[in-house]
């Protein structure tokens, strides 16, 4: 896999390396960004999100994945902040596991391909078009990360 550091807020030297990210090949920043860690570490995961948003505009959603051991079983929780129109930044909150928590009404993490792509968009698709994400799919793969991958139960 190809590891790949993006310089946040020129001339201040700051550099990241996201656990994940989406950006379209033609655009030097990526429009999504994940980072995850355990919940003990958001602060540390928040401040990245602070750099990421704050570092780039081209950054549109930011997604902080939060794990945590409960009982002997992994709750997992999610963050996700947007850039708001006004110039400040809006989060949602929901849950991964377990699934009751903080579901959203259509169990999707949605953005436009506005936000996706911006500037490099293919001529003639409709920015306001909505792809997501389904909170069913990775609740999915948590669970067959934490059993298959490291032996742990989901909550």
């Amino acid at each position: 896999m190809k590891t790949v550091s993006f310089v946040l807020v020129s001339g201040q030297g700051s550099f990241k390396q996201p656990d994940f990210f989406f950006r379209a090949n033609s655009n030097d920043f990526p429009s999504i960004v994940i980072e995850s860690g355990w919940v003990e570490s958001f602060p540390h995961l928040r401040a990245d999100k602070d750099l990421w948003m704050q570092g780039n505009i081209s950054v549109e959603v930011m997604i902080l994945l939060g794990w945590k051991i409960s009982e002997g079983r992994v709750k997992v929780s999610m963050e996700i902040w947007r850039r708001d129109g006004a110039g400040g930044l809006a989060v949602s909150e929901m849950a991964i596991l377990p699934s009751a928590d903080f579901v959203p009404s259509n169990g999707r993490i949605e953005f436009t391909k506005g936000q996706l792509f911006g500037s490099v968009m293919i001529a003639g698709q409709n920015p306001g078009t909505i792809p997501y994400l389904e909170m069913s799919r990775l609740r999915e793969m948590a669970e067959e990360v934490l059993v298959k991958n490291i032996g742990m139960v989901p909550a």
